[in-house]
């Protein structure tokens, strides 16, 4: 997208207002600045790619740059506060949101639904239960499992690079972001609202099971199965019913 443009000797800059507004193009260069550089540098990394805009040097007075625009180069002198404000709509970088943005391929492997779409619960559980076993090692290894969920026939004979764990963590935290708001009464009820180990975790998935195949094992398959909207739908329906029972149980006390 063109993100520059020069009217009456002014340059004007368009910036993405979140990672929603990011073509596929745009989102690889990102996730190659994001992915690669320091946090306190990303934001101007991601800027200068998204812009094209290049810094030839530091002077007393700011710094000396030029963006090309219409096949000309547009040279401009920005001060230390000039850039500060051009770089603060670039904050949602260090925020998921809950949107759903990923490559549509990754090491030339297509890549399932943005939201999960078509995911299996069964899938689901495993891509969970990775992605707090990774926040809690860090070793980008633990995102294997995640990995081949969600690009199916990936080759995984080379270590995740630092960019491709930067894929995986930021697409599972904005589907995580996008189930928290859309089934607020499950995520509400479930008890991983805040930090939990693996213990908890395997409680909390056990329940969820129990909850779908109403503790009859031989429904389990069925349940993994199923897509991870559907069961997660039920699971909320349950939850609700589950709260509005104890409310109506409370009038009693």
């Amino acid at each position: 997208m063109t993100r520059v443009t020069f009217s009456e000797n002014k340059i004007s800059f368009e910036i993405p207002k979140g990672w929603h507004e990011l073509t596929q193009e745009e989102l690889a260069a990102v996730i190659e600045v994001v992915g690669t550089c320091r946090d306190t540098v990303a934001p101007l990394g991601v800027f200068c790619r998204l812009t094209g805009m290049k810094i030839v040097r530091e002077t007393p007075e700011g710094f000396l740059c030029y963006v090309r625009i219409a096949g000309k180069d547009v040279r401009f002198l920005a001060k230390p506060e000039q850039m500060h404000d051009v770089l603060s709509p670039l904050d949602w970088l260090y925020d998921p949101g809950t949107v759903p943005v990923r490559p549509d391929t990754l090491r030339g492997v297509p890549a399932v639904d943005a939201q999960f779409h078509g995911v299996s619960f069964a899938d689901w559980l495993a891509i969970d239960n990775s992605y707090l076993g990774f926040l809690t090692s860090k070793a980008p290894a633990a995102l294997n499992p995640i990995a081949a969920r969600l690009y199916p026939g990936i080759s995984l004979d080379k270590q995740l690079t630092d960019a491709e764990v930067f894929v995986l963590v930021n697409w599972v935290t904005q589907v995580k972001g996008m189930f928290s708001a859309m089934f607020t009464h499950f995520f509400k009820s479930d008890g991983s609202g805040g930090a939990i180990d693996a213990k908890a975790a395997r409680e909390i998935m056990d329940n969820e099971i129990r909850a779908l195949t109403g503790g009859d094992v031989t429904k389990e398959q069925v349940v993994f199965a199923t897509d991870v909207w559907r069961a997660l739908t039920e699971l909320d329906h349950k939850a609700r019913e589950a709260e509005e029972f104890k409310a109506q149980m409370a009038k009693y006390k």
